[in-house]
């Protein structure tokens, strides 16, 4: 007899390795956008970004700022930090970023061979990847 009919798993760092693939994302939407017009290279823009995002992220999980809020100003406050006041192009990037985030396909390790296990063990197929 089986004990468990299902098992659950959170995405984000569990079996998608968020921080590569955003990191990704990043990087390509970078190049794509001609950040480089405004920072000096790639590491100047994420650094720029990483405590704006840590910040805003803490503020909408104390209900202080919407979701549409945080994903606009995590990328408008980076651009007002080099002199650029573009709201329009900050909702574009957002949009981008997380059109272009979710495409990305990079796993955590072992999530395949965890999810193969966990197949076995059911007693199903294991999915052709």
């Amino acid at each position: 007899m089986k004990k468990y009919k299902h098992v659950f798993f959170d995405l984000d760092h569990t079996l998608w390795d968020f921080e590569l693939n955003s990191t990704n994302t990043l990087k390509k939407l970078f190049t794509q956008y001609k950040l480089n017009q405004h920072f000096t290279d790639y590491d100047h823009f994420f650094n720029q970004y990483k405590p704006h995002n840590s910040k805003l992220w803490g503020d909408y999980r104390y209900n202080r700022i919407t979701k549409r809020e945080l994903n606009i100003q995590r990328f408008h406050l980076p651009l007002l930090d080099v002199g650029v006041d573009n709201i329009e192009f900050a909702k574009e990037f957002s949009s981008a970023y997380i059109q272009n985030c979710s495409l990305e396909t990079q796993l955590m390790p072992h999530a395949l061979e965890i999810l193969t296990t966990l197949t076995h063990i059911a007693g199903l197929t294991p999915p052709k990847c």
